[in-house]
């Protein structure tokens, strides 16, 4: 079985965290250099993070559950700034752990523990998989901006190859690009409709990089 994307880590300390967390608990991992979104790239709001983290599938549940009980040995005075927070909003940070640090979480819950906010881990569970069962029914890209990327391909013939290579990329995570959920299981990230745009955009443009390469090597003979 082999590991899969689980989060990006921002910074050194929280890296070493997770080490000694799941080699405690007997957990497969692997670092490796983060990775780059490439709509965002493309966009130009790149996400950069220091490290990628990888797990088995079956160990998802397992790391979260982990990380939402690590909340003993956070010190609240350094979270101050949280007791400004609704109580919704410190749902969400436990939610989305993912996108939060292991002692940001910790300390989400012990602030709902002290304002008396029961927030089981039965709740949470339960409201992880309502959201992920709308979330699996994949998400709608609008047709401008895929033509945006349709577009881009034509583009590159005429200024640079790297247009060209950008929407063929683009065209391959509309069609294929794949995620997985809280328990490790995959999905496709975008709907039917979306997938489909996507191909298009994908065997379109190989098309398109292919004659360009013939033209331009008919021209070099």
């Amino acid at each position: 079985m082999d590991l899969e994307f689980y989060r990006h880590i921002e910074v050194d300390a929280e890296k070493e965290l997770f080490a000694q967390l799941f080699n405690e608990n007997n957990i497969q991992f692997e670092f490796s250099s983060a990775e780059t979104i490439i709509d965002e790239a493309i966009v130009g709001s790149p996400l950069f993070s220091k490290y990628t983290l990888k797990i088995l599938p079956k160990d998802f549940q397992k790391a979260n559950n982990l990380i939402r009980n690590l909340n003993q040995e956070i010190n609240l005075e350094d979270y101050d700034h949280f007791n400004v927070f609704e109580n919704h909003e410190l749902k969400e940070i436990v939610l989305n752990l993912h996108e939060w640090s292991i002692e940001s979480i910790g300390a989400a819950q012990k602030i709902l523990e002290k304002r008396g906010v029961e927030f089981s881990n039965e709740k949470i569970l339960d409201e992880v998989a309502s959201r992920e069962e709308i979330i699996k029914k994949g998400k709608r890209v609008s047709s401008g901006k895929q033509l945006f990327y349709f577009l881009a391909i034509a583009i590159g013939c005429y200024f640079s190859v790297i247009f060209i290579i950008a929407g063929i990329g683009m065209g391959y995570y509309y069609a294929f690009g794949r995620a997985v959920d809280s328990q490790g299981r995959s999905f496709y990230i975008f709907d039917n409709d979306s997938r489909n745009m996507g191909k298009f955009i994908l065997f379109g443009g190989t098309a398109i990089l292919i004659l360009q390469a013939l033209i331009l090597s008919k021209y070099l003979l």
